[in-house]
């Protein structure tokens, strides 16, 4: 705030808009964008589309460190449910882990259930819609019957 003048608002907005994936590429910070721009040729957003990667990818190798292996990994929501190339990436020299993704059927993977993990995988991984709508439902009808 003392550096830029600006009010804890307007910062709070700033941070949550244009930070993150849209400052590093400078476009955007949605991933579909970025994966345009990036097959484009733009370098900060194959830049963001790295950082994004990386960080999940951090994740994923410190769970199978701190839990001594796991069984599955499951992409979901709008980025792993479509995006061929996010699930691609994070999956990528796993197999000393036993994660082996299926290129074929990552390609081919439409947004349903279904696995994607190679026939010689330890790990499954598998594509899990999400259903908001139900969650939500749910939720709502919790909430009314505590009510009750």
């Amino acid at each position: 705030m003392k550096a830029t003048g600006k009010s804890l608002e307007e910062l709070l907005v700033e941070l949550g808009n244009q930070s993150g994936l849209k400052g590093i590429s400078g476009l955007s910070g949605d991933i579909r964008d970025l994966e345009e721009a990036a097959s484009a040729g733009n370098e900060r957003a194959a830049l963001a589309l790295k950082v994004y990667v990386s960080a999940i990818r951090q994740y994923l190798a410190g769970y199978i460190a701190v839990l001594g292996g796991i069984d599955a990994v499951v992409f979901t929501g709008g980025i792993g449910e479509n995006s061929r190339f996010i699930r691609e990436q994070v999956c990528a020299g796993f197999d000393w882990a036993g994660l082996k993704l299926d290129a074929e059927k990552n390609s081919s993977a439409t947004a349903s259930e279904q696995s994607i993990a190679d026939a010689g995988s330890k790990i499954d991984i598998w594509i899990v819609p999400t259903n908001e709508e139900i969650v939500v439902a749910r939720q709502t009808a919790a909430v009314l019957n505590e009510s009750n």
